[in-house]
């Protein structure tokens, strides 16, 4: 007879499956009685944990207590679990749910090749409101019950948050345990089974008047911020567009904006829909455009169309915070009167061209504040003037750039965009 070949013969280490089994007790600790499994897995490795409470009183067992058959049901299902391969902590990986959120970063910056502005908000949720709670665990011993938890109780404590902003969290979690689930062969993804939270559906969007809109417009801190507030209400383009817009991309003889780029966290992408459009320009925008184009500087055709003191591209966050304030302006309605404020608000306005001004513009201020207006000089909060102004309703969405679709009249029929910006305040 042949020789019965080594099982590390050639070097390779054959795992021989062992038998799954198992058995419970009783244990008796100092403070309580509680029941305890011992069983063993494929592997060969042998686990002992604690089921829970012992029942010791007569009658039905409470909730969260077990008995000897229960305790003994629940050793049955665990070693189904163990036999069909899905029971958690049977795969050793050696990452934690912290490991996984960094690998998934990677994962969609490198290999998907997501958009910075994607990346950025992946990682805020994953380090505000997924690590604090879940990023010491071994992804092996994450389960449905204590994602469960973490959804229900932890995403959002204080119960501050839309039930939108608690669903992309759970989304992108999601995303992070299917990526571990593949790379290190886990038997479940324990964000599957977790039930998401109920969003309200969309409603009817109201929009700006066009005599809201000029008024916004007339608000505006200087003629580029009046351009850009009259090319978005008009065009539909969006904040990242409108900074990375060139005067190549206007053609005034087809009356029509090519959108080719977008500048979001400083880097320059493709637009969101990943195309280039053609968007029709109205007169208004044309002839405020027409006019912008005859400034002294950076008229050129790969020149920005919208630019800061030195040619280079607009700070977003900026521009968001003289938006906010031309709001605010335009629900006082005093702000365009002919007022030319005294001198000390002269005084403290800012120069376009002063080294204090960090996203300037390259032509000088030419609309002055007002010199009583309380709101003018303090009440700029996004709760004043979405009472006065906006009939956009308020969420807890901070700091967005929200549109609204629509068909202008001034576009002669041709069907096109119009967005117009809404920032939300998140303590309403």
């Amino acid at each position: 007879m042949g020789r019965v070949p080594d099982r590390f013969a050639l070097g390779v280490a054959m795992t021989v499956p062992q038998p799954i089994s198992g058995h419970v007790f009783r244990y008796e600790g100092k403070r309580r009685v509680t029941w305890r499994a011992k069983y063993r897995l494929p592997d060969g490795r042998q686990v002992q944990t604690t089921i829970g409470p012992a029942w010791t009183s007569r009658g039905r067992p409470a909730a969260g207590y077990f008995t000897r058959r229960t305790a003994e049901a629940w050793l049955r299902a665990t070693l189904a679990q163990a036999a069909e391969g899905t029971l958690p902590g049977m795969v050793r990986t050696g990452a934690t749910v912290a490991d996984a959120c960094t690998e998934y970063l990677r994962y969609i910056e490198h290999d998907r090749a997501r958009k910075p502005s994607t990346l950025r908000d992946y990682d805020s949720i994953l380090r505000i409101h997924v690590l604090p709670h879940l990023g010491e665990i071994p992804v092996e011993e994450l389960t449905s019950g204590r994602v469960e938890h973490w959804a229900a109780h932890e995403i959002d404590c204080e119960r501050r948050l839309a039930n939108r902003t608690r669903e992309k969290a759970i989304t992108v979690f999601h995303g992070v345990m299917e990526r571990a689930r593949k790379l290190h062969r886990l038997p479940a993804n324990p964000v599957t089974e977790v039930e998401k939270p109920r969003t309200a559906p969309r409603t009817a969007i109201q929009v700006f008047s066009p005599e809201e809109v000029m008024a916004l417009v007339r608000a505006a801190a200087d003629d580029q911020d009046a351009a850009i507030f009259l090319t978005a209400a008009f065009t539909g383009l969006r904040q990242g567009e409108l900074v990375a817009l060139r005067w190549r991309d206007v053609d005034f003889a087809a009356s029509t904006m090519r959108v080719r780029t977008s500048y979001t966290n400083r880097k320059l992408t493709s637009p969101k829909s990943g195309k280039v459009r053609s968007v029709p320009m109205a007169p208004k925008v044309a002839e405020t455009l027409a006019r912008l184009s005859r400034r002294e500087l950076f008229v050129d055709e790969d020149d920005l169309v919208f630019v800061g003191v030195t040619g280079s591209y607009l700070d977003g966050s900026a521009l968001s915070k003289r938006y906010r304030s031309a709001l605010a302006r335009a629900a006082c309605g005093r702000c365009g009167s002919t007022t030319s404020g005294t001198r000390s608000e002269r005084g403290r306005s800012r120069s376009p061209t002063s080294g204090a001004c960090r996203s300037g513009w390259a032509t000088q201020t030419s609309r002055p504040r007002c010199s009583t207006c309380t709101t003018c000089r303090g009440r700029t909060t996004p709760r004043y003037w979405a009472m006065r102004l906006t009939p956009l309703p308020v969420t807890a969405r901070t700091r967005r750039t929200h549109w609204t679709r629509g068909t202008p009249e001034a576009h002669s029929g041709r069907k096109a965009l119009k967005r117009i910006w809404a920032v939300c305040d998140p303590s309403i």
